[in-house]
């Protein structure tokens, strides 16, 4: 499903030195990922929202599977504004990805202009820089690269409540709608956790073949990054998948992410848009 994808777009060194992105990155992986022992069940004549949400990852799974004979292009774009909600920075990075690949992704193009705080203006030199890129690495070598391995990692499949709101029609689709709430309590053992544990929102699932073709999501609270001082105030997670008459295993997405941290002096106010714009048959990696 195409919900894992964002996170696979962004690399670790992105992720690393952006919190802004690391939990857009956390909330699309809450968002798509099921415990696998939960997996393939069918959903009855009246699914519940635990069940459809079950069939959409049987269906996320079986979609990861047929994409490996694919690629495609994405863009990446990123917005700074400030109080006024004037831009002070922006950017764009235009990338080839590869599901399932360990080295996935592949920059074909980024640029920047003014200011975009947690992204560095060059990649770090000399001995500190290459230990920092081997850590990088190691960190991305230990990032799930499909559902069930995330579903492992993060245990997510009761970590929300799933319930089904009246069914409705979007881009002239009939869907299931579920709405998805953290379980109160529920154990958190990491930050990208915790943050899960703060997310709630609502699953748009076709009654065709059980693809999420919308969800949106928010913060019900602020959360609080690994600054002691810093916090994530606004949080909004939008994503799509625009309707379509050709092959469904190749569809096209959309996603949005807005997002406000609070530090000591100042706040930061970012939007990122994703944009999955062409697939062709995968081909070898040339650097």
């Amino acid at each position: 499903m195409s919900l894992i994808r964002w996170p696979e777009t962004l690399s670790a060194a992105t992720l690393r030195r952006h919190p802004a992105l690391q939990v857009a990155a956390a909330g699309l992986i809450a968002l798509c990922l099921l415990h696998p022992q939960r997996a393939g069940a069918a959903p009855g004549d009246r699914p519940t929202g635990a069940e459809i949400f079950d069939a959409t990852i049987t269906y996320a799974e079986k979609r990861q599977t047929g994409l490996r004979a694919w690629q495609y292009y994405s863009t990446f774009t990123s917005r700074q504004y400030d109080d006024d909600g004037a831009i002070v920075g922006k950017g764009a990075w235009r990338t080839l990805v590869r599901p399932g690949e360990r080295d996935s992704v592949q920059v074909l193009s980024e640029k920047r202009e003014g200011k975009l705080t947690f992204v560095e203006d060059k990649p770090d030199a000399g001995k500190d820089g290459k230990a920092k890129r081997d850590a990088e690495r190691e960190d991305e070598k230990s990032r799930p690269r499909t559902i069930a391995e995330a579903a492992r990692k993060y245990g997510l499949r009761d970590r929300y409540t799933w319930t089904r709101l009246a069914d409705e029609t979007v881009g002239g689709e009939k869907v299931f709608v579920v709405q998805f709430e953290p379980r109160p309590g529920y154990a958190a053992k990491n930050r990208e956790e915790r943050f899960m544990n703060q997310l709630a929102g609502k699953m748009w699932v076709s009654q065709e073949d059980f693809s999420a073709v919308k969800v949106a999501a928010t913060l019900r609270s602020p959360y609080r990054l690994f600054w002691i001082l810093a916090r994530v105030t606004e949080f909004e997670l939008t994503y799509e998948l625009p309707p379509t008459r050709g092959d469904r295993l190749l569809r096209l997405t959309r996603a949005h992410v807005k997002t406000s941290i609070a530090l000591p002096f100042n706040k930061v106010h970012q939007q990122h848009w994703l944009a999955v714009e062409k697939y062709e048959p995968r081909t070898a990696r040339k650097e």
